[in-house]
């Protein structure tokens, strides 16, 4: 017997493609026996609900094969309704389909009635739930596929539209545009488009404003159209499968249907969506509930990390339809485009809203018609300035009154255009636990931060604040500071600008931290900041809590100071020191136990030798080492750290030979190397990097061929190449026309080279 999981969100067509199979297979007599398991109308998980489960099931084989179903079924327990199962079952070819199966418990009850069956013998689950998928796959002796279902992708769509539409594959090219908006709508669900489609075809729109008007009824369509309603049910009941802790989480996207996983994260923190539990932080919890949305099919990653966890995710387009009703329905919160607002609601009563999220267009005064007591998010996405005359709408034009918002706990202006805050905090914002000024003109912070003293996270990146005022030592609640990073202007793929990318130089000022700030005792994040001398440095130490550092501008005396600071910091796990310059040494030697829970460490300056601690760091998960210019082989030591997957180097290797030896590397999947302008040869031994999936060299002139033992790597799926002679390449190409065994085998080999004073990329 195997098991095929079909895995999607709701609305993909999971369903529709295991009953065309069911229904295929039935008509063609292809199986003995057939039942459809909609399991969803059963709580598997409870004895009742199980026990109904499987006596549906009995009912439907005995009918599907013609026969008389014992009367005295319903007095049957567990173990006897299992066995009749099994017996019908046993010398036969059976087709079993278990539509919509939301629970692990669900399948590990109902496996134990199947037999193996005659071969040929097939289960086919359909769930929006990974892991669920996974189950029923390992835990199979006759083995098991999983389909993975995605929405379809944006010209699919479209072509699917037009063919409902308009009867063709193609779109008129007067009705593109407005096509495509629809399209959007729809989310890449195969039956959202093709009842958008038919609605169109029938209402046979022309004018631009006939076309408005259909995207401006689509809501209300869904709930009268019957395939759009069959995805809105679907889509509705993933939402009200959700346990209760997770749907406000969920119901954030309303807000953000995109969304960068950190800061989402750290608004659920401030809202209190999170539940504490003992030994695990509440950062640790929050990612266990995005993985568990992400597991469900609920939201999609759209950015991994070098490491595959998510840093941006999304919600597809017809659910986010779906979240935004339904979080007005239960005044969640409040999406605000401004131009709609003065248009449509400007007599909606805000009394209830809880959240209130406002867009773009025209100025607009919130706060002053209604009462905004309820309040505890406050979100402004106003967007970059315009260059065409028009006023760009700020704060100070919104004449927003941020004091009337004294239940606030999220204020986030990220990417407001705003060179000040035109107000100022008072004891009223007591609750404040999250603001984000990121990406704001902001060149300084107002003395009322200090009022804020239930704050827990400030980011400051992207603004032009160079001093952090001694106000901020009063908050001590404090656990993530973000403060900005230097600007890199004018900058392109060449030598010289790449180690200025990965190397912040010294002419750039950085961020002055006050006296008092080892006061902040409950701190995690603190980044980057400048080291003006080791006093600030030894203060680092009082803050013993921090998981994340990073300081730059560190002299001889500063790193001194540092090595006693990290021996301190027990719960360090990722650390940024870079040097005064490119001269001057990063000595760290004098370490003698570093963090042992250190997965992330970023070395920029020159570094006389690998201290002797490296070799301890076995948390340790990536490495960045830029203008390190060792002369020993790096790898002697580094392809012993049992968990790196990520390795740069940049500037940091001045010989000539780099090798990896067999059986090491162990967990390497992507390996860089650049401005290496002595490396001539880079071996790897059979046996060595067995995972890598990644390769890129950038200005290595004196290579002279592709690494030794590349065709070991039989994984490796990308060989990226930047600035390297053109010997080296029109050799490459060769190669790889001839279909070489060394590179063969690579999925993507991409050359970036200079021509006519021009960077071309070839893909071969």
């Amino acid at each position: 017997m195997k098991v095929i999981a079909v895995v999607g969100m709701g609305g993909v067509g999971k369903s529709t493609i295991a009953r065309k199979i069911f229904e295929d297979h039935k008509a063609n007599n292809v199986f003995h026996s057939h039942a459809w398991i909609p399991i969803s109308l059963f709580n598997a998980g409870e004895p009742s609900g199980f026990r109904s489960l499987l006596r549906s099931l009995i009912s439907r084989l005995f009918r599907d094969g013609g026969e008389k179903v014992d009367e005295d079924l319903n007095n049957m327990m567990d173990d006897q309704l299992t066995e009749i199962v099994r017996d019908y079952l046993e010398n036969k070819k059976y087709l079993i389909v278990l539509d919509d199966m939301q629970s692990p418990i669900s399948w590990d009850k109902i496996r134990s009635a199947f037999p193996n069956g005659l071969s040929g013998s097939n289960i086919i689950v359909t769930t929006s739930i990974h892991s669920v998928a996974e189950l029923c796959q390992r835990n199979n002796p006759g083995g098991g596929h999983i389909q993975h279902l995605e929405p379809l992708p944006p010209d699919d769509s479209l072509s699917l539209f037009c063919h409902h539409a308009f009867g063709s594959d193609t779109c008129p090219p007067n009705l593109e545009q407005h096509s495509r908006m629809i399209v959007q709508r729809c989310g890449g669900l195969p039956l959202a488009i093709k009842s958008v489609g038919n609605l169109v075809a029938k209402k046979k729109p022309k004018s631009a404003t006939q076309w408005a008007r259909v995207l401006e009824t689509l809501n209300s369509e869904m709930e009268s159209q019957g395939h759009l309603g069959l995805v809105q049910s679907a889509l509705t009941a993933s939402y009200n499968n959700l346990p209760n802790h997770l749907k406000p989480c969920f119901l954030c996207f309303s807000i953000f249907p995109r969304v960068k996983a950190s800061r989402l994260i750290r608004i659920w923190i401030a809202e209190g969506f999170v539940e504490m539990k003992r030994g695990v932080s509440l950062e640790e919890t929050a990612k266990e509930y995005l993985d568990e949305l992400i597991d469900r099919s609920l939201i999609q990653v759209m950015d991994k990390d070098f490491l595959g966890r998510c840093k941006s995710c999304c919600v597809n387009g017809f659910m986010h339809e779906v979240i935004k009703n339904k979080s007005k329905e239960e005044n969640f919160a409040i999406l605000y485009d401004i131009q709609q607002m003065e248009r449509r609601t400007s007599h909606m009563v805000l009394d209830k809203i809880r959240r209130l999220a406002i867009q773009k267009s025209n100025p607009s005064e919130i706060g002053s018609k209604s009462s905004s007591s309820h309040v505890r998010s406050l979100i402004l996405e106003l967007g970059k300035p315009s260059f065409g005359g028009q006023k760009q709408p700020t704060i100070t034009n919104l004449r927003i009154r941020v004091s009337q918002f004294k239940l606030l706990r999220v204020l986030d202006l990220e990417g407001t255009f705003i060179d000040f805050l035109p107000f100022e905090f008072t004891s009223s914002h007591i609750l404040l636990k999250y603001l984000s000024l990121r990406n704001t003109k902001l060149v300084k912070l107002p003395q009322s931060l200090k009022k804020l003293q239930n704050l827990e996270t400030l980011d400051l990146r992207g603004t032009f604040i160079i001093k952090i005022p001694r106000e901020i030592t009063k908050l001590k609640r404090l656990r993530h500071l973000f403060v900005p990073h230097p600007p890199y202007e004018n900058l392109s793929s060449t030598k010289d600008d790449l180690f200025i990318r990965w190397f912040t130089h010294s002419d750039y000022r950085g961020v002055e931290l006050p006296t008092g700030i080892g006061r902040l005792q409950a701190l995690w994040d603190l980044s980057l900041v400048d080291a003006f001398g080791a006093s600030v440095v030894k203060e680092l130490g009082e803050l013993t809590q921090l998981r994340k550092l990073g300081i730059r501008r560190l002299t001889r005396e500063g790193c001194t100071e540092l090595c006693a600071v990290m021996e301190k910091m027990s719960s360090l796990i990722s650390i940024t020191p870079l040097s005064m310059s490119r001269n001057e040494p990063l000595l760290l030697g004098d370490l003698n136990s570093p963090p042992l829970l250190l997965e992330h460490l970023f070395l920029a300056g020159p570094l006389e030798y690998l201290p002797v601690w490296f070799s301890s760091l076995s948390h340790l998960n990536k490495l960045v080492l830029v203008g390190s210019g060792l002369q020993d082989d790096p790898f002697t030591i580094l392809q012993k750290l049992p968990n790196l997957v990520v390795l740069f180097l940049v500037d940091a290797y001045g010989g000539s030979i780099l090798q990896a030896n067999t059986g090491n590397f162990k967990k390497l999947k992507h390996l860089h190397i650049s401005n290496s302008i002595q490396l001539r040869r880079l071996v790897v031994q059979k046996g060595a990097m067995r995972e890598l999936e990644s390769l890129s060299i950038w200005f290595c002139a004196e290579l002279e061929q592709v690494p030794l033992g590349i065709g070991n790597i039989t994984g490796l799926k990308e060989l990226h190449l930047l600035g390297m002679p053109k010997g080296f390449i029109d050799s490459l190409r060769k190669d790889r026309v001839h279909g070489h065994p060394d590179i063969a085998h690579i999925q993507r080999v991409k050359c970036s080279f200079r021509s006519e004073g021009e960077w071309n990329n070839e893909v071969f």
